[in-house]
């Protein structure tokens, strides 16, 4: 599916509608099949099908309503960050490309421990209203649970990056380490 817009982070929920009639026939082929499909990116200002972001994330359709009007709602979960290899032409209504899986790196898992400390606390400083106790925060909570740098990085960035340039940046790159300096980067200049 090729959306503008919209990046998709392992981890993390997108509620989607489906409505065109293309995507209504692709929502069937996946339903029906293994229930996976991905956001390709459209780069900013183009609507060429064709000038999509390469990395994005395969997500698994995890509920889906469908409506009497053939449109559907439904719920995706991020699973695994992919690259787009080549667009396939089956003779679907829809685009389909294939794809490899991008496998991350650390640096340093040592040093990436010790970035996702101060990105916790950077993330505290950022949103943590003066009038709710710390204990009483559900955001200060789960990111306490989160002991995966990488998991933790990928939720942040899905919650609190802005543009599509930089979330794109952030699925592209394999270093969790460069990730979580860049991360930690952008969100100090929002402080």
């Amino acid at each position: 599916m090729i959306l503008p817009d919209t990046t998709l982070f392992p981890q993390s929920f997108l509620p989607l509608f489906i409505f065109e009639p293309r995507y209504r026939a692709m929502l069937k082929d996946v339903l029906d099949g293994d229930r996976m499909f991905c956001i390709a990116t459209r780069k900013d200002g183009s609507e060429s099908e064709d000038a999509v972001y390469t990395e994005s994330t395969a997500g698994l359709v995890r509920a889906c309503v469908q409506n009497e009007d053939g449109t559907a709602h439904l719920i995706l979960e991020g699973v695994r960050r992919i690259r787009l290899t080549g667009k396939e032409h089956k003779n679907k209504a829809y685009p389909a490309f294939s794809v490899e899986p991008l496998e991350s790196i650390y640096t340093s898992r040592e040093s990436a421990d010790d970035q996702s400390r101060q990105l916790v606390e950077l993330v505290k400083a950022v949103v943590q209203p003066p009038s709710i106790p710390e204990a009483e925060d559900p955001l200060h909570s789960q990111l306490q649970e989160i002991d995966d740098p990488e998991a933790l990085v990928d939720l942040i960035c899905y919650r609190f990056l802005e543009g599509t340039d930089e979330k794109q940046m952030m699925i592209a790159e394999p270093d969790v380490n460069v990730r979580l300096e860049m991360l930690i980067g952008a969100l100090s200049t929002a402080l």
